[in-house]
C-alpha cells in the first residue's frame, strides 16, 4: 500500500515533488498500488521510488528518473518514457504494451517476462539488461544498444532490429521468426537454438558460420554474402507464426505443471478447477528438454 503523505506530495505536482525529493535524500518513497494513469510525471525524480503493481498506463513520463527503482509487475501500457532513465530498474514482468522508450536509459534494467509488445525502443540503451523471457513481438529496437543483454527464449517475432547492437548478446532458444535484423552488430553473439525462421539478416555484421550453424532456420532465412544455410536448416513450410506460438504456450503450461508438482497436489488440482489459468501470449519461458 502506497504512503498517504508521498502520494499527496506527488499529486502537488513534479515541481513540489522534486524539491521534496531535494530536502529528504534519504526517504524512499513508497507508492506501490497507486493509480497514476494518464499522470504527467515527466522529469520527475523517482530514483529508488517503490512503484510495484502501480498503474501508469498513458503516463506522461518523458525524461523521468527512475535509477534502481522498484517497477515490478507496474501498468505501463502507451506511457511516454522517452529518455527516461531506468538503470538498474526492476521492470520484472512489467506491462509495457505500446510504451515509447525511444532513447531511453535502461543499463542491466530487470525485464525478465515484461511485455514490450509493439513498443518503440529505438536507440534505447539496454546494454546489460535481462530480457529473458520477455515478449518484444513487433517491437522497433532500431539502433538499440543490447550488448551483453539477456535475450534467452524472449520472443521478438517480427521485430525491428535493424542496426542493433546485439554484440555478446545472449539470445540463445529466442525467437526471431521474419525479425529483420538488417546492418545489426551479431558479434560473440550467443545464437544456440534462436528461431530464425523468415528473418533478415542481410548485412549483418560479426556474424560468423558458426553462430548460423547453431541457430534454427529455415529457406526463407536471408543470410548476409558469403554464409551459408547448414544441412540441418528445414525449407520454409508456410506455417503461421501463430501456429509457432503454439509451441511456446506448450512450453509454458508444462512450466506451470512443474512449478506445481512442489505445492499440494489436491490444492494444485482445486485451483486449475475453478480458476483456469490464461496466458495471455504463448512467450518462451522455459526451454524443452
Amino acid at each position: 500500500m502506497a504512503n498517504q503523505k508521498h502520494l499527496d506530495i506527488l499529486n502537488q505536482g513534479v515541481e513540489a515533488w522534486n524539491r521534496w525529493r531535494q530536502e529528504h535524500p534519504e526517504i524512499q518513497p513508497e507508492l506501490p498500488d497507486s493509480d497514476l494513469t494518464s499522470a504527467n510525471l515527466a522529469a520527475a525524480q523517482m530514483d529508488r521510488a517503490v512503484l510495484s503493481h502501480c498503474h501508469l498506463d498513458n503516463a506522461e513520463l518523458e525524461g523521468v528518473h527512475m535509477d534502481h527503482a522498484d517497477l515490478w509487475a507496474a501498468h505501463l501500457q502507451q506511457a511516454n518514457l522517452r529518455g527516461a532513465h531506468l538503470d538498474e530498474a526492476n521492470l520484472n514482468r512489467a506491462n509495457l504494451e505500446g510504451a515509447d522508450l525511444a532513447g531511453a536509459h535502461m543499463e542491466r534494467a530487470d525485464l525478465w517476462e515484461a511485455q514490450l509488445d509493439r513498443a518503440n525502443l529505438e536507440q534505447a540503451v539496454l546494454a546489460g539488461a535481462d530480457l529473458g523471457g520477455a515478449c518484444l513481438e513487433s517491437a522497433n529496437l532500431r539502433g538499440a544498444h543490447l550488448e551483453n543483454a539477456q535475450l534467452n527464449v524472449a520472443y521478438l517475432a517480427g521485430a525491428d532490429l535493424r542496426e542493433a547492437h546485439l554484440e555478446g548478446a545472449h539470445m540463445g532458444g529466442s525467437h526471431l521468426k521474419n525479425a529483420n535484423l538488417t546492418a545489426c552488430y551479431l558479434e560473440r553473439a550467443d545464437l544456440w537454438e534462436a528461431h530464425v525462421e523468415g528473418a533478415n539478416l542481410t548485412g549483418a555484421k560479426g556474424l560468423t558460420q558458426g553462430q548460423v550453424d547453431q541457430a534454427l532456420g529455415d529457406s526463407s532465412t536471408q543470410l548476409p554474402e558469403g554464409l551459408q544455410a547448414p544441412s540441418h536448416w528445414t525449407e520454409a513450410s508456410g506455417r503461421s507464426d501463430g501456429d509457432g506460438r503454439a509451441d511456446v504456450e506448450t512450453l509454458l503450461v508444462r512450466q506451470v505443471i512443474n512449478d506445481e508438482s512442489a505445492e499440494d497436489a489436491s490444492a494444485a488440482a482445486m485451483r486449475r478447477k475453478t480458476s483456469e489459468p490464461t496466458v495471455k501470449r504463448p512467450r518462451p519461458g522455459v526451454i524443452a528438454p
